[in-house]
Protein backbone atom coordinates (compact mmCIF):
# COMPACT_ATOMS: atom_id res chain seq x y z
CA UNK A 1 0.00 0.00 0.00
CA UNK A 2 2.82 2.43 0.91
CA UNK A 3 4.61 1.79 -2.39
CA UNK A 4 1.43 2.62 -4.32
CA UNK A 5 0.81 5.76 -2.24
CA UNK A 6 4.42 6.92 -2.81
CA UNK A 7 4.04 6.40 -6.56
CA UNK A 8 0.85 8.52 -6.64
CA UNK A 9 2.48 11.23 -4.50
CA UNK A 10 5.56 11.31 -6.75
CA UNK A 11 3.38 11.50 -9.87
CA UNK A 12 1.41 14.39 -8.36
CA UNK A 13 4.70 16.23 -7.68
CA UNK A 14 5.36 16.26 -11.44
CA UNK A 15 1.84 17.25 -12.47
CA UNK A 16 1.97 21.04 -12.11
CA UNK A 17 -0.01 21.64 -15.30
CA UNK A 18 -2.97 19.57 -14.08
CA UNK A 19 -2.93 19.89 -10.30
CA UNK A 20 -2.10 22.97 -8.22
CA UNK A 21 -0.25 22.88 -4.87
CA UNK A 22 -3.41 23.02 -2.74
CA UNK A 23 -5.01 20.17 -4.71
CA UNK A 24 -1.87 18.02 -4.34
CA UNK A 25 -2.18 18.17 -0.57
CA UNK A 26 -5.88 17.27 -0.73
CA UNK A 27 -5.33 14.42 -3.22
CA UNK A 28 -2.78 12.67 -1.03
CA UNK A 29 -4.56 10.18 1.23
CA UNK A 30 -3.43 10.64 4.85
CA UNK A 31 -4.08 7.04 5.94
CA UNK A 32 -4.50 4.95 2.79
CA UNK A 33 -6.13 1.56 3.20
CA UNK A 34 -6.92 -1.26 0.78
CA UNK A 35 -10.49 -1.17 -0.55
CA UNK A 36 -13.14 -2.93 1.51
CA UNK A 37 -14.97 -5.77 -0.21
CA UNK A 38 -18.48 -6.67 0.95
CA UNK A 39 -20.96 -9.12 -0.47
CA UNK A 40 -24.66 -8.36 -0.82
CA UNK A 41 -26.84 -11.38 -1.39
CA UNK A 42 -29.71 -10.76 -3.81
CA UNK A 43 -32.47 -12.54 -1.95
CA UNK A 44 -35.07 -11.59 -4.55
CA UNK A 45 -33.32 -13.45 -7.40
CA UNK A 46 -33.31 -17.19 -8.09
CA UNK A 47 -30.20 -18.89 -6.76
CA UNK A 48 -29.52 -15.83 -4.58
CA UNK A 49 -26.43 -14.53 -6.44
CA UNK A 50 -23.90 -12.40 -4.61
CA UNK A 51 -23.30 -8.79 -5.64
CA UNK A 52 -19.76 -7.66 -4.69
CA UNK A 53 -19.55 -4.09 -3.34
CA UNK A 54 -16.16 -2.35 -3.21
CA UNK A 55 -15.55 0.74 -1.08
CA UNK A 56 -12.57 2.61 -2.57
CA UNK A 57 -12.89 5.82 -0.54
CA UNK A 58 -9.72 5.21 1.49
CA UNK A 59 -7.69 3.67 -1.34
CA UNK A 60 -4.71 5.76 -2.55
CA UNK A 61 -6.04 6.63 -6.04
CA UNK A 62 -9.64 7.47 -5.04
CA UNK A 63 -9.40 11.27 -4.89
CA UNK A 64 -6.95 11.49 -7.81
CA UNK A 65 -9.11 9.38 -10.12
CA UNK A 66 -12.21 11.38 -9.17
CA UNK A 67 -10.41 14.63 -10.06
CA UNK A 68 -9.15 13.25 -13.38
CA UNK A 69 -12.58 11.98 -14.40
CA UNK A 70 -14.05 15.44 -13.76
CA UNK A 71 -11.24 17.20 -15.67
CA UNK A 72 -11.52 14.85 -18.64
CA UNK A 73 -15.30 15.22 -18.77
CA UNK A 74 -14.94 19.02 -18.79
CA UNK A 75 -12.16 19.08 -21.39
CA UNK A 76 -13.36 16.50 -23.88
CA UNK A 77 -17.01 17.59 -24.32
CA UNK A 78 -17.92 14.22 -25.74
CA UNK A 79 -21.35 14.07 -27.35
CA UNK A 80 -21.93 10.33 -27.44
CA UNK A 81 -22.55 9.14 -23.89
CA UNK A 82 -23.64 5.60 -23.31
CA UNK A 83 -24.99 4.24 -20.05
CA UNK A 84 -24.12 0.57 -19.66
CA UNK A 85 -26.67 -1.69 -17.99
CA UNK A 86 -24.35 -4.71 -17.61
CA UNK A 87 -21.37 -6.37 -19.31
CA UNK A 88 -23.57 -8.34 -21.75
CA UNK A 89 -25.38 -5.18 -22.88
CA UNK A 90 -21.99 -3.46 -23.28
CA UNK A 91 -20.65 -6.29 -25.44
CA UNK A 92 -23.79 -6.22 -27.61
CA UNK A 93 -23.63 -2.42 -27.99
CA UNK A 94 -19.93 -2.50 -28.91
CA UNK A 95 -20.48 -5.05 -31.68
CA UNK A 96 -23.18 -2.81 -33.22
CA UNK A 97 -21.05 0.37 -33.27
CA UNK A 98 -20.04 1.65 -36.66
CA UNK A 99 -16.38 2.56 -36.34
CA UNK A 100 -13.36 3.12 -38.54
CA UNK A 101 -9.62 3.67 -38.02
CA UNK A 102 -10.26 7.25 -36.82
CA UNK A 103 -12.30 6.17 -33.77
CA UNK A 104 -10.91 5.41 -30.32
CA UNK A 105 -12.62 4.09 -27.21
CA UNK A 106 -12.17 5.76 -23.82
CA UNK A 107 -13.34 4.27 -20.55
CA UNK A 108 -13.56 6.52 -17.52
CA UNK A 109 -14.08 4.87 -14.17
CA UNK A 110 -15.97 6.94 -11.65
CA UNK A 111 -16.30 5.36 -8.23
CA UNK A 112 -17.49 1.85 -9.09
CA UNK A 113 -19.42 3.00 -12.14
CA UNK A 114 -17.99 3.27 -15.63
CA UNK A 115 -18.68 5.81 -18.34
CA UNK A 116 -17.80 4.74 -21.86
CA UNK A 117 -17.43 7.29 -24.62
CA UNK A 118 -16.89 7.12 -28.35
CA UNK A 119 -15.17 9.98 -30.09
CA UNK A 120 -13.66 10.78 -33.47
CA UNK A 121 -9.97 11.75 -33.66
CA UNK A 122 -9.18 15.08 -35.28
Amino acid sequence: MDKYQKFITKTLQHSDLIVNKKQKKYLTQKKPQPPDLRAQIKLHKPGQPINPVVNNRNAPPYKTSKLLVNKLNNLLHLRNHYIVKDSIALANDLTKLKKDENHRMITLISRIYMSTYRYRKH
